[in-house]
């Protein structure tokens, strides 16, 4: 069922000029395009794109997180020879707590 309703500004019905409100309401599909069946497609396309968008989002984070491994197994590595350098150095143990001014 539809019906149309002009509505000037105290809501009382008036004839369509240029500065009125014109609306409907329908119960009824008036699109013949929009059917159960294209509902449904373009519900599933919709979730489909969302889940492919989270993998994404899951596939960069585990990127990011095997980029961030790397540089701190790579800086381990570096960490180790600065150390054997400060251990020929000084002809002893070199300990953290000795490069940031407390002593054990």
């Amino acid at each position: 069922m539809r019906t149309a309703v002009l509505l000037a500004a105290d809501e009382t019905p008036v004839p369509p000029t240029r500065t009125s409100v014109y609306w409907y309401y329908s119960s009824e599909n008036l699109s013949p395009l929009v059917t159960p069946d294209f509902l449904a497609r373009a519900i599933e396309v919709a979730l489909l794109l969302d889940r492919d968008v989270k993998r994404q989002r899951l596939r960069d984070a585990l990127d990011e997180m095997r980029r961030r491994l790397d540089a701190i197994r790579r800086s381990g590595g570096e960490h180790a020879d600065m150390q054997e350098i400060w251990e020929r150095r000084l002809g002893r143990r070199f300990t953290l707590p000795e490069v940031k001014g407390v002593r054990s």
